[in-house]
């Protein structure tokens, strides 16, 4: 019997579906979406930044995405989903959502861009079950799993692809970590995308230390209809925050224009947003933020100033800033020493180890602990019972991180700069909503080396005034 000769569109048809198979971004040519305003199934259009996504997923790199909300993120994840379980066979992907429902609806999306394929180029589905244990497979036998975030989540697969979208609203986003990281350890590759939800818990903690995910932040304006004239458009902006009235914090979190902005508006922050709508503390680099490397050789500071803290009870540490002003006036934190149990022998040391070629101008320190501070003075050091009035200090503290004239090396003060995305002010409940509010009066716990620090500013402050310097402006007006 003579077999029929394939047609040319048949071959056209399996030339271009073994390209789609090697190419993700060649596969978007072929997606298609229903269109619920016109009734219609339309071709799929990425937006700039979901073509940028779909070269960075190919290449097969782990990926942490901080992201403004309805940005698309989720559908060209779940493009990418669906290409990787049709063309890998034997493919492993999980899905993980805060709960089975959100879990669930990504894969729905999966679903809708298979659904819309041409026919030729399906690799043929041979299950798909909603609900308690919602899972798709292929006749390739690749899966899908959509899973709920519970603290097991992820445990007993071996994956060649995790999704964990919105990770940071996961309950248990550090346990399915745990779950997944063999399966990443063992080539698998993690795809972590959320919009940001304070500057605590995995997310925050993974975009702060990415190790080798590689980073993506897409703001607000990412999406075109959100520009004008290719530049970010504030009217769209503004429409969008009439909807958020009485929740700054939240409509910057949801729509921010930085990385910064999204993880430092979480409410309660003492060095969080100011009432103005700029960030008090940034973690961007100098200019922009209040992070640098040392802009000189501390000795080489016109002034050097230390701030103490004592250490006490519950193991809490005493902690020594170093803080230098430069020619410039700028004003910088070049290490820190932090550590339980320290006495006066140990600060005594650190400072001999630290010491500037002409001493010390001031040596700030909590006045709780005069005997302390005596005998760092019988030790010929400059030390003296600080100005410790909280509000005073934190008014100049948030001065000097707001106009951007203070920073700290984050290599040499870690635990410093962690400090800032865990200084709160004390919660309350009110007594008849129930409702928890930030009061105006910061919560001691993780405050040390803020502490020591506003100490040394409040000085800098006084010292320059007294010089006349043009430097040290008013800064009353910073908000508490």
């Amino acid at each position: 019997m003579i077999q029929a000769k394939p047609n040319a569109q048949y071959l056209r048809n399996e030339i271009r579906k073994a390209a789609a198979g090697v190419s993700f971004p060649f596969f978007l040519t072929f997606l298609r979406l229903q269109d619920v305003r016109e009734g219609k199934v339309i071709p799929f259009e990425p937006w700039p930044h979901q073509s940028e996504l779909a070269e960075l997923f190919e290449t097969g790199q782990s990926v942490i995405i901080l992201k403004a909300r309805q940005l698309g993120v989720s559908w060209i994840i779940a493009a990418y989903v669906l290409w990787k379980a049709m063309f890998q066979p034997y493919a492993v992907i999980l899905l993980l959502s805060q709960g089975q429902l959100e879990s669930g609806l990504l894969l729905e999306k999966v679903d809708n861009w298979y659904r819309h394929l041409p026919e030729w180029l399906r690799t043929p589905q041979t299950r798909y079950t909603k609900g308690a244990q919602a899972v798709m497979e292929f006749a390739n036998n690749s899966r899908i799993y959509a899973l709920a975030s519970t603290p097991d989540a992820g445990r007993s697969f071996t994956a060649t692809l995790v999704v964990q979208d919105e990770a940071a609203f996961h309950d248990y986003a550090d346990e399915n970590y745990a779950a997944i990281k063999p399966t990443l350890d063992n080539g698998g590759q993690l795809i972590i995308c959320s919009t940001a939800n304070g500057p605590l818990g995995l997310f925050a903690d993974k975009w702060q230390n990415p190790g080798s995910l590689v980073q993506r932040f897409y703001p607000w304006w990412a999406a075109p209809h959100r520009q004008k004239d290719g530049e970010p458009s504030l009217e769209w902006l503004e429409r969008e925050r009439a909807d958020f009235q009485g929740l700054p914090s939240q409509f910057r979190a949801e729509y921010p224009s930085s990385a910064a902005e999204a993880f430092v508006a979480s409410t309660g922050l003492v060095f969080g947003m100011d009432d103005d709508g700029v960030l008090i503390f940034s973690p961007e680099q100098h200019p922009k933020g209040n992070l640098s490397p040392d802009p000189c050789r501390w000795e080489d500071c016109k002034y050097h100033y230390a701030g103490v803290d004592w250490g006490g009870s519950e193991g809490n540490p005493t902690v020594v800033d170093l803080i230098g002003v430069t020619s410039s006036g700028r004003v910088h934190k070049f290490h820190s020493f932090h550590q339980t149990s320290a006495g006066v022998n140990e600060i005594d040391a650190y400072l001999n180890e630290h010491c500037p070629p002409y001493g010390f101008d001031h040596i700030e320190c909590g006045a709780d602990e005069s005997v302390a501070i005596k005998s760092l003075r019988d030790a010929g050091w400059p030390a003296q019972a600080a100005e410790t009035n909280r509000e005073e200090g934190l008014g100049a503290y948030k001065w000097f991180l707001k106009s951007r004239r203070f920073t700290e090396n984050p290599e040499t003060c870690p635990e410093s700069v962690a400090e800032y995305h865990s200084y709160f002010f004390k919660p309350q409940r009110d007594p008849t909503t129930k409702q928890l509010y930030a009061t105006k009066t910061p919560h001691d716990h993780h405050a040390d080396h803020k502490d020591a620090t506003r100490y040394v500013l409040l000085r800098i402050l006084r010292d320059e005034a007294s010089r006349g310097s043009d430097f040290g402006v008013a800064y009353s007006g910073v908000s508490l």
